[in-house]
């Protein structure tokens, strides 16, 4: 019995303990290669970031960059003085010439709260001449009311008046509830692989406890479905 909950757990677990898009801003109007600039952001909900993805291009091999989070006054352009969290991406890692989203993960994953502005900056390492750039996926148009982009690392930032929007995403794990009931489902159909499925109203109060879940959206709830129809056959 205990081989097979080790098994549907190895098996199945990695098929819902997913990530979702959180806060993000994707229209591009062309991609460019800006120095030392950044983008603020203000999510709609209290969320953790575990990473953010950028569309990239890499031209003459790339560079190397340091993401930095910080908390953001929209009124005044400033940033926090405190550095919230760190992420950083490595040539090796970046498309060549045609761009593509880069997901970078953070080195500790950052709470952020819903209404409250945040910003990251980038920073690259030894950019241009024979070290390479990257190129950026930027919008000419304010599309994104939450936050904007700007030039700057650290204190006191300038906006662009051609610049408007940097194309982002972060990245927020979906809730371990769900991985969780998964192996409780799996240790059920370990024990009783024959009784649970035979009445309906097993079906009916597995899918009730799915969508109690916080996070799970209609096609992990498809997904998760089939498994237990498959597992119960």
């Amino acid at each position: 019995m205990h081989k097979t909950i080790v098994f549907l757990s190895i098996l199945f677990t990695p098929l819902f303990t997913l990530a979702a898009i959180g806060t993000s801003q994707t229209q591009i109007d062309f991609h460019a290669d800006p120095l030392n600039f950044g983008q603020s952001f203000t999510p709609t909900e209290d969320q953790t970031i575990s990473a953010i993805r950028l569309s990239i291009a890499a031209e003459q091999g790339g560079s190397d960059f340091t993401l930095q989070f910080y908390e953001f006054d929209r009124g005044t352009l400033t940033l926090a003085p405190t550095v919230l969290a760190t992420g950083q991406a490595f040539e090796s890692q970046l498309s060549r010439n045609t761009p593509s989203w880069l997901e970078i993960r953070l080195a500790s994953p950052l709470p952020i709260l819903s209404g409250q502005t945040y910003a990251f900056t980038v920073l690259a390492k030894g950019p241009g001449g024979d070290t390479g750039w990257n190129n950026y996926g930027l919008s000419t148009t304010d599309v994104y009311a939450g936050g904007e982009f700007f030039f700057g690392l650290t204190g006191s930032v300038r906006v662009n008046t051609n610049l408007k929007e940097l194309a982002f995403e972060t990245v927020v794990p979906e809730p371990a509830s769900f991985t969780a009931l998964l192996l409780l489902i799996c240790l059920m159909i370990s024990r009783k692989r024959n009784s649970l499925f035979k009445h309906g109203e097993n079906r009916v109060m597995i899918r009730s406890a799915l969508l109690k879940c916080r996070g799970i959206d209609a096609f992990q709830l498809n997904r998760m479905e089939d498994v237990i129809a498959a597992l119960g056959q």
